[in-house]
């Protein structure tokens, strides 16, 4: 029974990785840059290496896949498998 207890309080007691409010924040970002992961992936030259970092840190790096930059994604393996699982809430 203590071991049952415990494992609901575990369960229950978890914090969402994202907030409602940074939910929104994210999807309102994403929309005001949805032109930049255009761009990356149209990419046929070196881009700024903030907007690179900007795609990723809001779009995952699949925005990388078919880019000269997709390489990266290999470095970080779980971030990449994470992907963009916040971008259809």
């Amino acid at each position: 029974m203590g071991l049952i207890g415990a494992g609901v309080a575990v369960a229950l007691g978890q914090v969402p990785r994202l907030s409602c409010q940074g939910r929104a924040y994210l999807e309102s970002n994403q929309e005001k840059f949805a032109e930049l992961k255009v761009r990356i992936q149209r990419l046929d030259q070196p881009l700024d290496d903030r907007a690179l970092v900007t795609a990723v840190a809001l779009f995952g790096f699949s925005v990388l896949d078919g880019t000269a930059y997709a390489k990266l994604a290999a470095g970080f393996p779980k971030a990449a498998s994470a992907g963009s699982r916040f971008n259809g809430i």
